[in-house]
């Protein structure tokens, strides 16, 4: 499985959370501690804004091992950013690691990762593209489940440039619907593992998902921090959560702090706004 993390908040270093703490995503890279497959080699991405700019993200993909880019050490000593998406892959079996299949995806201000499989996708692939309206299907250019995913989110969202929290959670609700009718088609006793960071630049959306209740999803955090800080070369998170500057989604802690690290509950739906209230609903399929 991928791993991923998710930022919204105060104007952080990227390389601060990136890379300075035991737990860090590019040590995930290497060696993540969670999930039945350490090794996420297949590539890596980073997607980050700058409203001041645009309110677009910026995305840099790699088919390298994140741990191996000097351009992205270089990129995240010097990137100040209130909104950010890293993610380091692990291809599923039989999907190319090319730059298309890396994540995040983007469409407009929207921003898309994955973490998890839809088993048997090369038999549902055309059924996901029937789905998808000739504008969001002559978008896609990977193989992937996860883009394909995401472009049957932005065909349930109506309302792509300034989504609502209810829009947003609408459709995201009847994209994991959709995937379940389409994996119960497929002959297959493996069910979907779908955990999911979806951004515009302002509300954050994470999902952790299975339909498989007895072994559960896959890992899927989030964190509260009054205060990010480095001591001694390493990240720390601090403070009181009512008064959080920021917002963390990870799918493994990147720091030692146990009682800052929550576990996303399983089957539901974490969202934040731009004032940093936060919700999590259950996904009701």
């Amino acid at each position: 499985m991928c791993r991923f993390l998710a930022y919204q908040g105060q104007k952080v270093l990227l390389a601060d959370l990136l890379y300075n703490s035991e737990n860090s995503i590019i040590s995930q890279s290497r060696k993540a501690k969670e999930t039945h497959q350490p090794v996420n080699a297949d590539g890596f991405g980073l997607g980050w804004y700058s409203q001041e700019i645009e309110p677009n993200p910026c995305v840099i993909t790699s088919i390298l091992p994140a741990w191996s880019s000097s351009n992205l050490r270089s990129l995240s000593r010097k990137i100040l950013t209130d909104n950010f998406f890293a993610h380091v892959r692990a291809a599923s079996p039989g999907s190319p690691v090319t730059i298309q299949n890396c994540h995040p995806f983007v469409s407009g201000n929207l921003m898309f990762m994955h973490n998890g499989i839809v088993w048997e996708f090369p038999k549902l692939r055309r059924k996901f593209q029937n789905e998808l309206g000739d504008e969001n299907y002559e978008k896609i250019v990977g193989s992937t489940d996860s883009e394909h995913i995401f472009w049957l989110f932005v065909n349930y969202l109506k309302n792509d440039l300034n989504p609502t929290k209810e829009e947003l959670i609408s459709a995201m609700q009847k994209t994991f619907a959709k995937i379940i009718e389409l994996q119960n088609q497929a002959d297959t006793e493996e069910v979907p593992h779908l955990n999911f960071a979806l951004t515009d630049g302002k509300k954050l959306l994470a999902t952790k998902f299975t339909s498989n209740k007895s072994k559960g999803p896959v890992s899927l955090y989030y964190a509260l921090p009054e205060k990010i800080e480095i001591k001694n070369k390493e990240l720390c998170l601090s403070g009181n959560p009512e008064k959080r500057t920021g917002i963390l989604i990870a799918s493994e802690p990147l720091s030692n702090e146990k009682d800052v690290w929550q576990s996303v509950p399983n089957n539901s739906i974490f969202i934040s706004d731009e004032n940093l209230n936060y919700e999590i609903l259950p996904i009701e399929v």
